[in-house]
Parts: structure tokens; C-alpha cells; sequence
């Protein structure tokens, strides 16, 4: 039996954009990459708590505006694409984000050593009968310039680099909603114009979007899922289950490592009748 999960997180940084007309091929973007700082050894265990707490706080606000609703998401994909953003908060936002997401003070070497032993865990979990594919990445439109010091953070905390490209923001009902959910937990600042981010650039508003999207699927083979978390940032001016088990009634499914006991998925099932 094997586990196979694949987690995509990102943090895209989003510009204001004048649209024009054209033919030519639109080329690969170009990449930016700080300087990874290596930090002491921790134990990323706290980190696991911390993204558990989250997508309980999330999976509960959800569950709240629709108590019938079959529900997936990946609490440490959710985690790392408001991780990344968190590091360019300041003031309030990074106040208000740090209460939501668990984590200490934005910039301090305790969050980078944490942020980083919890990567690290993440990727160790691949191995004999699971794979785990994980790829953090900031994107960020060519006409806003990134601090260098943020381009730091995230390579130390996430190992991710920025790769520059055209954004325009297209909000979804789905996206509204998860945006909505995060403002029923504490961080609504994050997502107005009163926002700082400046950490992340001095032309970085508000988080304008939060886009998560996950699978699970769990059989007699093993467990299959997958997992994206887009976070927008606009600019100013598992387990096996034993092949008898019958889920008859709601219950809470959490994948999660061993060693960290990080939730990498989530998922409330009101009706197992229904997929």
C-alpha cells in the first residue's frame, strides 16, 4: 500500500496591469531567489500544532456556514501560502495574522528556525510507502518590486523563491468564500486597505485573495490527495483505512505525519453517502 500526496502552496503577489494587444509568445518568467540563512536545529513539532490549530479554526468556520457540506482542505497547504504572506506583515496585520495562523512574531530568528525545521519535516516525509511532492513559490508581477529582505525570509522559512509574471485578480464564489472565512477567525485587517505588508514591498496593499482548493481520495489501495493554496496580494496606487471499515455516520479525517504530526489534509464528512 502506498500514500501519495501532493501539497502546492504559493503566495502571489499581485499588481495593478494595462492590458494591451499582441501576438508575441508570453515567456517564461524569471526567477529571483534570496539568501537562505541557516538556522539552528528546532523541533517542528509546535508547527504541526500551530497548522492544526488553523484548519480546525477553518474546517469549523466553514462547517458553521454550511452544517451538511462534505468538506477537504489541506491545513499545511493553507499554512504555507499565508505563511509566506505573513512574512512581509507588519505592525497590526502581522499582529492579527500571528493570532490566526499560531505562529510567533513576524521576523524573529524563532519563527525563521521553526519555519524551517517544519519545512524540513515536510519534505523528510517522503519514504517507504509515501511521496509527498511539496512546492512553495511566490509569484509577483514584474512592476512591483520585492524587499530583499522578504526574498530572505522566504527562502530561509520555506525554501521558495519568486518568479515574476503578469497577475490579474479574477475572485471566485469559491475564493470569496475561503477569503470570508479566514477575515469568521481574526485577520480580517489582512484583507483591507489599512493592511501593512510593507515587509513583503513598500507598493504591497492587501491580501486580496484566498484561493485553496483539495482532493482526497481513500481506498483499499492506499490514499491518494492533493492540495493548492493561492494567496493574493494586491498592490497600492495519509493513512490507510483497513478495507472493512463502514463510515456510516459524519466524522473528521485527518492525514497527518508522524513525526511532526503536521496536518497535511482535512476533511468533515456530513453524509458518507455522497462524494
Amino acid at each position: 500500500m502506498k500514500n501519495r500526496l501532493r501539497v502546492a502552496t504559493g503566495a502571489a503577489v499581485m499588481a495593478l496591469l494595462i492590458a494591451g494587444c499582441g501576438s508575441n509568445p508570453v515567456p517564461p518568467p524569471v526567477m529571483a531567489h534570496g539568501v537562505a540563512a541557516r538556522e539552528p536545529l528546532v523541533n517542528p513539532r509546535p508547527y504541526g500544532t500551530a497548522d492544526a490549530a488553523l484548519g480546525l479554526d477553518v474546517l469549523g468556520a466553514l462547517c458553521r456556514n454550511d452544517p451538511r457540506a462534505n468538506l477537504v482542505l489541506s491545513p499545511s497547504s493553507l499554512a504555507s501560502g499565508l505563511g509566506m504572506a505573513y512574512l512581509g506583515a507588519r505592525g497590526g496585520t502581522a499582529r492579527a495574522m500571528a493570532g490566526v495562523l499560531h505562529l510567533p512574531a513576524a521576523g524573529s530568528q524563532t519563527l525563521a528556525a521553526g519555519l524551517q525545521a517544519r519545512s524540513a519535516a515536510l519534505r523528510g516525509l517522503s519514504g517507504p510507502g509515501a511521496t509527498l511532492d511539496a512546492s512553495d513559490q511566490v509569484w509577483a508581477d514584474p512592476s512591483l518590486p520585492t524587499e530583499r529582505g522578504y526574498l530572505n525570509a522566504v527562502a530561509t522559512g520555506y525554501d521558495a523563491g519568486l518568479a515574476k509574471a503578469p497577475l490579474l485578480t479574477d475572485p471566485e464564489r469559491a475564493r470569496q468564500e475561503i477569503n470570508q472565512a479566514i477575515a469568521g477567525l481574526g485577520m480580517g485587517l489582512a484583507f483591507t486597505a489599512a493592511a501593512d505588508f510593507t515587509g513583503l514591498s513598500r507598493q504591497a496593499c492587501c491580501i486580496g485573495l484566498v484561493e485553496h482548493a483539495a482532493t482526497l481520495d481513500v481506498g483499499e489501495k492506499g490514499t491518494v490527495a492533493t492540495a493548492a493554496t493561492a494567496v493574493g496580494i494586491q498592490a497600492s496606487a495519509g493513512q490507510v483505512l483497513p478495507p472493512q471499515v463502514r463510515f456510516d455516520r459524519p466524522y473528521l479525517l485527518v492525514v497527518a505525519g508522524r513525526a511532526t504530526g503536521e496536518p497535511l489534509f482535512m476533511a468533515r464528512v456530513a453524509n458518507p453517502a455522497t462524494r
